[in-house]
């Protein structure tokens, strides 16, 4: 029999030295996943899983999956069939229980075709040694949710939410709304109405649970976008902790032109995504692609770096349209005053209650938006823009890019459709790919004239996570 499966993947991209940043795991755990896979490689019958096995917590707890089911589990890959699998780590984030995002590929040798099982662990130092240690719930999000919601609705008809206490936190604050007043605005939905609810986001990785309650004849819509924790065994909604957003000031948006073959490109790159995890969602940006494997546009591509800077030069970061940092090596600070700057800037638009379904088999993404501009905007030659963006994107070489675009495009703000009496407006953009689960697409409002005369301004930007991939 062959082994059950090879960790070769996780540890070419633990210990791979072509990373360009920010992707080295900690030392410790680079030879906790070594030892694992060596473990691995040993295992022929399900007599050797204890080879495996040991690297689990006797205590492990993963959605109602103990120790003995995850024997159980790997148990069952042993059969008639001998299998050649790889491990891919697709998300990873390091603290003192670290998460990570893995998909195991099971290829039954002689067989067409194979299976993959994709798993959100967690691992902590235990006694001096790394475990795999699961996220302590006793039963599954999904059962948990469904149950939220069928109270849920019991409660706006019977207009007493005491039995949705149990699945807050008793500290629940998400933007400013603390339970009780999440509660008021489930109130206001009328029950002799009728409500529906839909999930509209669930990450798993990043404990983040969106939804969307309508009134069935008004088309009134409540969007919550959440996150939560396990507490004592059972998931628990727990907010953000932020305070309400700051709508008054505008977002920025930082365009960023690279490429594989830049050697400046890295630290520009670098430079951003940390602004990025240290500024959360006052700025967004994206990174265009310029001549190599991520550049789906070549000629398109190199027109609106044109547009901007009016020669080819990469790096080329561009702020809110406006201003233009290119050339030579960047660092953290020059990127930072720029961007605090345009942060402080009174927003003229607001881009607001965004969705994006994917259909695969259309090769279509309908988007769904509210916008509005102060009363005295001139909209002359604004633009509805948008990108389909990676968030986390590796090269051939093992490199990573983090928002690398896939597609892009741009929409005449009077060309949209309208609906709802003209409060909100639709378009369908026809992406032709498949479309990676990390996808997200960036949309922001942009005046664009023909000739770049330092005035393309861009007003306002929104993140949007896709449904349906």
């Amino acid at each position: 029999m062959k082994r059950l499966f090879l960790l070769v993947v996780a540890v070419l991209l633990a210990l791979s030295g072509c990373d360009r940043f920010d992707n080295e795991f900690d030392k410790n755990l680079t030879d906790f996943f070594d030892d694992l896979s060596d473990a691995v490689a040993s295992i022929r019958t399900a007599d050797d899983l204890s080879a495996l096995m040991q690297y689990y917590d006797n205590d492990y707890m993963n959605d109602g999956q103990s120790y003995s089911d995850m024997l159980s589990l790997f148990a069952q890959n042993y059969g008639d069939y001998q299998y050649q699998s790889t491990v891919q780590i697709q998300k990873y984030q390091e603290g003192e229980v670290s998460i990570l995002k893995w998909v195991l590929y099971l290829d039954a040798i002689n067989i067409d075709g194979y299976n993959t099982v994709t798993m959100t662990d967690y691992v902590r130092k235990i006694n001096g040694e790394f475990k795999f240690v699961g996220n302590g719930a006793v039963e599954s999000f999904s059962d948990r949710q469904a149950a939220y919601f069928t109270d849920l609705l019991d409660a706006i008809v019977a207009n007493d939410f005491t039995s949705l206490e149990y699945f807050f936190t008793d500290d629940y604050y998400n933007n400013g709304v603390d339970r009780d007043s999440l509660f008021g605005l489930f109130d206001d939905m009328s029950p002799s109405l009728g409500v529906d609810y839909e999930v509209l986001d669930h990450d798993e990785y990043e404990s983040k649970f969106v939804y969307e309650l309508t009134e069935n004849s008004t088309g009134y819509t409540l969007r919550v976008d959440d996150t939560y924790t396990v507490v004592g065994g059972e998931y628990r909604f727990c907010g953000n902790g932020n305070e309400a957003p700051d709508t008054s000031k505008q977002k920025v948006l930082v365009e960023l032109f690279t490429g594989t073959w830049c050697p400046n490109c890295p630290t520009s790159e670098e430079a951003l995504h940390d602004l990025k995890e240290l500024y959360g969602d006052i700025f967004y940006y994206v990174e265009y692609h310029i001549s190599d494997s991520y550049d789906g546009f070549y000629d398109d591509n190199d027109d609106l770096l044109d547009y901007y800077l009016g020669s080819i030069e990469c790096p080329t970061a561009v702020f809110q349209g406006q201003l233009v940092k290119n050339g030579g090596i960047s660092n953290q600070s020059q990127y930072e005053t720029p961007l605090l700057d345009y942060a402080s800037i009174n927003a003229q638009a607001e881009i607001s209650k965004a969705t994006a379904k994917w259909g695969a088999t259309e090769q279509e993404l309908s988007v769904w938006l509210d916008y509005s501009l102060d009363e005295y905007f001139d909209d002359t030659d604004l633009y509805l823009r948008y990108a389909i963006i990676e968030e986390t994107a590796q090269s051939n070489s093992g490199g990573y890019y983090h928002n690398a675009v896939l597609w892009k495009g741009k929409n005449p703000i009077d060309e949209l459709m309208g609906y709802d009496g003209g409060t909100g407006y639709s378009l369908v953009i026809n992406y032709e790919g498949d479309m990676p689960d990390d996808a997200v697409l960036v949309m922001w409002l942009q005046t664009m004239h023909a000739e770049y005369a330092n005035d393309c301004k861009v007003y306002n930007v929104i993140e949007v996570p896709i449904e349906g991939i």
